[in-house]
């Protein structure tokens, strides 16, 4: 969830040349074009698909692995993103960046660490009742 919002939180501001000062976030960068909010949608809606069958106690490992291995993802994906708008920074560009890459990526670490944590939990052992000696039935 945290990692959506943060799409939509302003990510960098800049003085361009000519087209005075523009915000982007990461629906639309700078220039007009689509930027990486939907990749981050995806990441946040494949995880969150996985978080549901642990609500309903199904427990599937693989889904699991799908939902640690999305937010991995999300976690690299942020960073190339924050060390991009850095690079923009040696470019004969005033900018600033803004809290929108901060966010995604504080709610793509903390996808991880709790779809992480879904691996310690314990699981309650498969035990049939048990049956009185001598019953009929």
């Amino acid at each position: 969830m945290m990692m959506t919002i943060g799409t939509f939180v302003p990510w960098v501001t800049a003085d361009t040349e000519g087209g005075g000062i523009r915000t982007g976030n990461g629906w639309s960068n700078v220039l007009g074009s689509v930027g990486w909010g939907p990749f981050f949608l995806l990441l946040a809606l494949v995880t969150a698909a996985c978080f549901a069958t642990t609500i309903v106690e199904a427990r599937i490992d693989s889904l699991r692995r799908v939902a640690v291995g999305a937010a991995v993802l999300a976690v690299l994906t942020a960073a190339y993103q924050f060390f991009d708008l850095l690079g923009v920074h040696r470019v004969h560009i005033q900018t600033s960046i803004e809290v929108g890459p901060f966010v995604v990526f504080a709610g793509a670490l903390l996808t991880l660490l709790v779809s992480a944590m879904g691996f310690t939990s314990e699981r309650p052992a498969n035990v049939t009742p048990p049956r009185a000696v001598g019953a009929v039935g």
